[in-house]
């Protein structure tokens, strides 16, 4: 294996890629009755490690030597199994342990045990983005992780909904309520927390279980297709998404682990989540090894054809591939429950199951299970749970401190740094090819700083967010023709259109002074702008003077300056 962050950028590894695989090579299957070991807290602190060691490889387009690790080592399976054992352990044994969980001592290693399912599952969503890994996994693990997938599918459809409304009225408490909140009650808080988390990075892995469906084994392929009905359940988080709320009447949306508002064309823009239900969707509809496998029947066709009302050119632009969806969907319920599927169904059914949940639910002793640990691992005094998180504690800080530089710095628009100036030139309206009269370089003054802007888009029912840059004043004379076109280039960006200017309606007298009636008629300033912020990102608002004394209709405004306004960063060029 490469060195791979050695030099200049090593200092900012978390973990090298020796200590990587060392780490790697030592991670072990461990059952439910491990949890809260001295061991089995050990492995979750090196999976949190791990975890953030291959996001920042992957953020910061490094080698990605964590994932490869795991699967030059054959850990991924173990990662799954992992993961399988803690979910039922939460299910089975943490309603019950959970009393002696919200103790003071024992509440810290309580939400290391908790936050560990998000970690495995989250490392899991980094590794199956290659295809290669999701092969590597083998059959057996693909059809627990693919259970598991629709365990927090079906959890998102049917719960999530009501975690979020509670978490969101739960903001709106008062300091004595939050003051009157019990130990437990905050760490079924957490609980609910992590397992949201967890759902959305569940469906994340889902969509890349059906991005590689045709290459993946036909057990995983029934799980996911027949036993499941993924299909069905997806098309339910397009009508009611749980990653969406209203708070104060403003529409705010989740997304990478935090509630952020909805404002301006972010509102039009498909959100994360709702682009991972679609192209899972189309995956699992579209692909002509799904269609063999799935039969339409009239329930199934009923519900498919929810998708059409979501149908949109704007949807379309986002993501294209979905032209195709809206086709074979248009197809499915023209031929009705004649669409897809075997005709010749075989007289015996051979399907794999998911052996290690089932086994775990059904053959684990939960009631000894609780009352073993609450003596050994979670034991204010002795336990071992605790004893490991008070050992971690250094490690835990250094982990905190590398996670806060993973955070992007949030950046108002501004003046692109490779060029603060713009170019401007301004010719006759068709005249091609294109033959400038009048060639300029505006500068931005950038020492007297910005100020916020809005440009009001009615037909999407919206605004677009901005800033304002003033330009430095034109030291050299500059007329604006009466008419013309102008083109204005910033940022690799071109901006153009005709312009006309207020014109004479008397000659001028014998001192070229403008006649009484146009010095009232005629304004002192007047602006041309081009471009806009939907379109080309940009506006230029370009300020022209009215002379006291022209010598002509080509000369009767001169060019002073004028400003330059920018798009906010955030917001998607999708017009």
């Amino acid at each position: 294996m490469q060195a791979g962050g050695a030099g200049a950028g090593a200092a900012a590894l978390l973990m090298t890629p020796y200590e990587a695989e060392a780490a790697i090579e030592a991670l072990q299957a461990r059952p439910p009755h491990d949890v809260g070991t001295r061991r089995w807290m050990q492995q979750a602190h090196a999976v949190e490690r791990l975890n953030l060691q291959a996001h920042h490889s992957a953020a910061s387009h490094h080698d990605e030597y964590v994932v490869e690790a795991l699967v030059s080592h054959d850990k991924l399976p173990v990662l799954v199994l992992e993961l399988i054992a803690l979910e039922c352990w939460k299910v089975k044994a943490f309603p019950s342990l959970r009393p002696a969980l919200s103790k003071e001592v024992v509440h810290v290693s309580a939400y290391l045990v908790l936050q560990h399912e998000a970690q495995l599952i989250n490392l899991l969503e980094l590794c199956l983005f290659h295809r290669h890994v999701c092969e590597s996994v083998g059959e057996d693990a693909l059809v627990e992780l693919a259970d598991y997938c629709h365990r927090k599918v079906t959890y998102l459809v049917a719960q999530a909904g009501e975690y979020v409304r509670a978490s969101t009225k739960k903001l709106e408490r008062s300091a004595a309520e939050l003051m009157a909140a019990t130990q437990e009650e905050e760490l079924q808080d957490k609980f609910d927390e992590v397992q949201f988390n967890s759902a959305i990075c569940a469906l994340t892995v889902l969509r890349y279980l059906t991005e590689f469906m045709p290459s993946l084994q036909p057990g995983v392929i029934a799980r996911v297709l027949t036993t499941n009905d993924d299909i069905m359940g997806l098309i339910e988080l397009l009508d009611n998404p749980p990653w969406k709320r209203r708070r104060k009447k403003k529409l705010e949306r989740y997304a990478d682990g935090k509630w952020a508002q909805v404002v301006g064309d972010e509102r039009v823009r498909i959100g994360k989540h709702d682009a991972q239900v679609w192209l899972a969707l189309n995956n699992l509809i579209v692909d002509p090894e799904c269609r063999k496998r799935y039969t339409w029947d009239s329930l199934r066709v009923e519900n498919v054809s929810k998708l059409k009302r979501h149908f949109n050119e704007m949807l379309f632009d986002q993501i294209p591939n979905l032209k195709d969806l809206a086709r074979v969907v248009d197809e499915i319920i023209l031929g009705g429950s004649s669409m897809g599927g075997e005709q010749i169904q075989p007289t015996f059914i051979l399907e794999q199951v998911p052996e290690v949940f089932e086994g775990f639910m059904t053959k684990v002793e939960w009631a000894a299970l609780v009352k073993e640990q609450k003596k050994k691992q979670f034991h204010p005094k002795t336990g071992e749970a605790v004893q490991s998180a008070k050992d971690q504690v250094e490690s835990m800080l250094k982990s905190f401190e590398f996670l806060a530089q993973l955070e992007p710095e949030k950046v108002a628009a501004q003046p692109a740094k490779e060029a603060n100036t713009l170019e401007l030139e301004l010719g006759p309206s068709g005249d091609r090819p294109w033959n400038p009269s009048l060639s300029l370089v505006l500068a931005v003054n950038v020492k007297k700083g910005s100020e916020e802007v809005s440009q009001p888009a009615e037909e999407l029912g919206l605004a677009l967010q901005g800033r304002r840059w003033k330009l430095h004043s034109v030291k050299e004379e500059a007329w604006l023709p009466e008419s013309g076109w102008v083109k204005a280039k910033y940022g690799g960006k071109l901006a153009e259109g005709p312009f006309s200017c207020p014109t004479l309606t008397a000659d001028l007298d014998e001192e070229g002074a403008l006649s009484e009636r146009d010095q009232r008629r005629l304004p002192k300033v007047h602006w041309v702008t081009v471009g806009n912020l939907a379109t080309t990102s940009f506006a230029l608002q370009l300020k022209a003077r009215r002379a006291d004394s022209p010598t002509g209709p080509n000369r009767l405004y001169q060019i002073q300056g004028g400003v330059l306004n920018v798009r906010d960063g955030g917001q998607q060029h999708f017009v």
